[in-house]
């Protein structure tokens, strides 16, 4: 020890309560061996539509299909029953749609 200090600053930073767009954010972990969590935000009330695509474009599941409030949201995929390869998920809610590849490797 020489005398010399260190100094170490702790912010709190907060997300904000009322998100200004639709986000999809990418899903953890990916690749995932059963479960990953989606989260998403949603500016204001919104009827919103997430669902799990295979490969091949056919629709696997319907992981929510409801009225939400603004906010940030969580989800988690729970593919125990999948088998191992790539999956699509897509978040839709009126005009606004994305669509994130999510790969399940057990």
């Amino acid at each position: 020890f020489r005398g010399e200090s260190e100094t170490l600053v702790l912010r709190k930073t907060t997300f904000s309560q009322v998100p200004s767009e639709f986000t999809l954010f990418p899903a953890y972990p990916n690749p995932f061996n059963p479960v990953t969590t989606i989260r998403f935000s949603v500016p204001e009330l919104s009827d919103v539509n997430i669902s799990i695509y295979n490969i091949q474009g056919q629709l696997v599941q319907i992981m929510m299909n409801k009225k939400l409030n603004s906010g940030n949201h969580t989800i988690q995929l729970k593919a125990n029953q999948y088998s191992s390869g790539v999956y699509f998920a897509e978040f839709v809610s009126g005009d606004y749609r994305q669509i994130q590849k999510l790969i399940l490797l057990k």
